[in-house]
Formats: C-alpha cells, structure tokens, sequence
C-alpha cells in the first residue's frame, strides 16, 4: 500500500505547530549526519525536498557560511509557514520557501548543484518519480544526499498499532494507515537500485541501525508517523484508541522508555 498524499499533507499540517520543540532537535542531529559525507561546495544552488520548517535547510545554509541561493518546497502550507517566519526572524533573504509536490518539482532543468531530502523519502508515494525529479533539476556533475526512515523502522510500535487496529474492524481506515506506514520502509538495496535506476553515479548507500528509547507519551504524540494514523479514526474514537496504546506501551516499557527500533538510510549520488 503507498503513502496517500491528501493523508500526509494533512498529518504534517496538524502537526506543523509544534514540529520544532518536538522533534527539531532530532532533525538537526540526523542533518548533520547527512553532511559529514557530503561536499556540499561554495555558494552552491541549493534545494531541500520535504523541507518541512526549514530545520535541514537552516543547516545548510549554515553549512555554506551563508552563501549560496536556497530553495525549500514541501507538500504541507502549514510547515512551509513556520519556515518562512524562521528565515525573516533570522533576516535569510537568500532563500525561499514554495509549497509543491516532490514527483512534480516547479523548477527547470539543471538548475540545483545540490538537492538534500532528510527524513522524507519514506513518505513519498512514488519514490522512483521522485527521485527522478531530483535527478532531472540537478545540473551536470550536481550532488544528491537524502537520509530516511527504513527498513525495520519503529517495528515495534507497528505491531502495538496494528494489535489496536485489528481489534477495530468497524474502523478500516486506522488499520489501512498502519499498514501504509509500514509499507513506506524500503531497504538498502532497494535504494541502491532506486538511485541507480532514475541516472544516479558515484552512488553510497549505508544504514545506521540501534536501538532507541521512547516515552509512550512521545510515540503516540510527536514522532510524525503519528499524525498519519490519527488522522484515519474518528475524533470520537481516538480518546479510547491513545489510551489504549499509552497503556499497552508503558506495560512493555523499560526502565528508560518503550524500546524500539531505529533504521535510517543515508544515500548519495552524483548526476554525471
């Protein structure tokens, strides 16, 4: 089952308010990982893809010492919002902030030396157009660098929702927004051939896999998977459904949170 749009779009603008104080952090911890293996040259022409709030493309632009052209698109107006109010706080006028789908990019040919895309390719529907598109904006010689969520990704949660799912059948919607969440993980050589397949040179791919540690409250909560299902149940129902999960996931808490796991993949190429 593939990401429905409409669906993300929403989740992303319910969860725009407080994206930042949530998760910014972890953004921006995951955007420096992705640049430590990427050069991303002077004063490049620059595009962030799913930019959200603007927290990778803030750290590229940083990471340029400010200069370069910047550019952000994103499917949710409501992310888009907070990222336009975060570069005039910081007075950026070198950079701009577009609401626009990522398998349909409103830019010309060759026009980027990078494009970057953290934490988002899960959530893209057609990852092979997508991809493609980034390709086709690049110019000869331009750099790619994305880093998602994948493979056995938040496992653990996934069974917990689909336990509470399945004991919902008048609902079908929350046990099919399970079951897309899941089908967004891909592996590394899926990826490897994603890249390869729409032009992708000098490809390198690698996961970074652990263990990590989560408060019931914060699964349920902040991490962004969450506004897609909640999205898919009945306000009426959703009471009954968060306190469930809160119950069965602090019965299998640990003594530093609800263990889960964390799989993200980092992927660079080259369009020659």
């Amino acid at each position: 089952m593939e990401p429905d749009k409409r669906r993300m779009e929403q989740a992303y603008d319910n969860m725009a308010p407080g994206y930042d104080s949530a998760v910014g952090p972890g953004i921006g911890a995951l955007m420096r990982q992705l640049l430590g293996d990427m050069d991303v040259g002077e004063a490049p022409v620059a595009l962030d893809v799913a930019c959200g709030t603007g927290i990778s493309t803030f750290a590229l632009i940083e990471n340029t010492g400010g200069k370069g052209e910047f550019h952000g698109v994103d499917i949710s107006e409501g992310m888009l919002e907070g990222a336009r109010r975060s570069a005039e706080a910081h007075g950026l006028t070198n950079v701009r902030f577009t609401k626009g789908d990522a398998e349909n990019l409103d830019y010309t040919d060759a026009k980027f030396d990078v494009v970057i895309s953290n934490m988002s390719l899960q959530f893209f529907p057609d990852k092979p157009r997508a991809l493609a598109e980034m390709h086709r904006v690049l110019k000869p010689g331009g750099r790619l660098a994305i880093l998602f969520g994948a493979g056995p990704m938040f496992r653990e949660v996934w069974e917990v929702l689909g336990e509470a799912a399945a004991r919902r059948p008048e609902h079908p919607g929350f046990a099919a927004s399970v079951e897309e969440i899941k089908a967004m993980h891909i592996g590394l050589e899926e990826t490897e051939a994603l890249l390869e397949g729409t032009g992708f040179e000098k490809t390198y791919v690698y996961a970074r896999h652990r263990l990590v540690h989560y408060e019931p409250e914060f699964i349920i909560h902040n991490i962004p998977y969450a506004g897609c299902w909640k999205i898919a149940l009945p306000g009426d129902v959703l009471p009954e459904v968060v306190e469930e999960l809160t119950e069965r996931l602090t019965e299998s808490r640990t003594g530093k949170g609800f263990r889960t796991t964390w799989y993200v993949i980092l992927a660079y190429g080259t369009k020659l």
